[in-house]
């Protein structure tokens, strides 16, 4: 009988150490799991990176309130913003049924100038590929009480003028580019408007601004408007940049290639730029958050090289303060 005890006693300690054994290989294996930051559904294969929520509700904690303007005559639809952009509007405008919209009415309007409040809103300053030197992106609307308001299609007239002072050191451009109002968000590509609905050229208003360059256009357009131009660079060679990364799931991350000089970035798509100019000096920042609101960043200044075309993303962990501070600096 003693026998028999002393026999169950080692089999016990012997399946109570293989047990042991079994739990401590599976957490040298798997690692310390932060369920803020890791999907469950990878600790079942070993892998341990950070993995990320969309970012579009924080972003949205982040955007300005729009502007609103009451016009409540023909003679009131000129104003200046508080940023300082003069912008006027017009009778071309009617109801979506097609009636006329009689005075008073609204202006609701939004305005861009940094690459901060472009990455906010999501808004690329790209047009086919190409990266524009951009100025200011606008988004103005015209509302009469609750009802969203069109342009006349039959008019001739414009429905927006837009005078806004240049913040770039570079020529600024003289071209518009524009997305129709039933674009939301997620802009990822800017339009030209055709020769015959757009005219832009070089003003400046008396005793308006004085000493700084204005420039502006009128569009019969309402929604987003961009003022920008095609930059050139001084490069024909252009290269794609990727990226990868060792301790995160960039499906989630905002990448962004922001080149400061011209008030211009791409956000990067599946982890692979646009072409991209070799030999110019860019900011790359990633962005992400988990579920848990936590952010984590990386950021690096390069030189497009066509010789080193991928990056790692090492997303660390940061605070909503710090990160503001990196974005006002792009």
């Amino acid at each position: 009988m003693n026998k028999n005890k002393q026999i169950l006693k080692i089999l016990s300690i012997a399946v109570i150490s293989a047990i042991l054994f079994v739990a401590c290989s599976k957490a040298r294996i798997e690692g310390p799991i932060d369920a803020g930051s890791v999907d469950e559904t990878d600790n079942q294969t070993g892998a341990n990176k950070l993995h990320f929520v969309p970012l579009t509700d924080y972003y949205k904690t982040k955007q300005q309130k729009e502007e609103i303007f009451n016009c409540t005559e023909y003679s009131s639809r000129h104003f200046t913003s508080h940023n300082s952009s003069f912008i006027s509007g017009n009778d071309a405008l009617m109801h979506i049924n097609g009636e006329a919209a009689l005075y008073p009415i609204k202006f609701h309007v939004i305005e861009l100038y940094k690459l901060k409040h472009f990455i906010y809103y999501n808004i690329q300053t790209v047009s086919n590929n190409k990266l524009l030197i951009t100025n200011a992106i606008y988004n103005i609307n015209f509302y009469k009480d609750t009802n969203l308001l069109i342009v006349n299609s039959n008019s001739t007239a414009y429905a927006i003028g837009i005078a806004s002072i240049s913040s770039i050191t570079q020529t600024p451009p003289v071209m518009l580019y524009s997305f129709t109002s039933e674009m939301q968000e997620g802009i990822n590509n800017w339009h030209q408007f055709s020769n015959n609905s757009y005219e832009i050229y070089d003003y400046v208003y008396e005793n308006y601004h004085i000493n700084s360059y204005i420039y502006g256009g009128f569009t019969k357009y309402v929604g987003w408007l961009c003022i920008a131009d095609y930059t050139q660079f001084n490069t024909t060679e252009y290269t794609n940049l990727t990226f990868t990364s060792t301790n995160a799931d960039l499906t989630n991350v905002g990448i962004y290639i922001c080149f400061s000089d011209i008030n211009s970035y791409t956000k990067v798509d599946d982890c692979t730029s646009i072409p991209l100019p070799v030999g110019e000096y860019v900011k790359v920042l990633a962005v992400g958050i988990t579920k848990n609101n936590e952010l984590y960043y990386n950021f690096k200044k390069i030189v497009i090289d066509k010789n080193k075309t991928n990056y790692d993303i090492n997303m660390k962990p940061t605070t909503d303060e710090l990160l503001t501070q990196i974005l006002d600096s792009l």
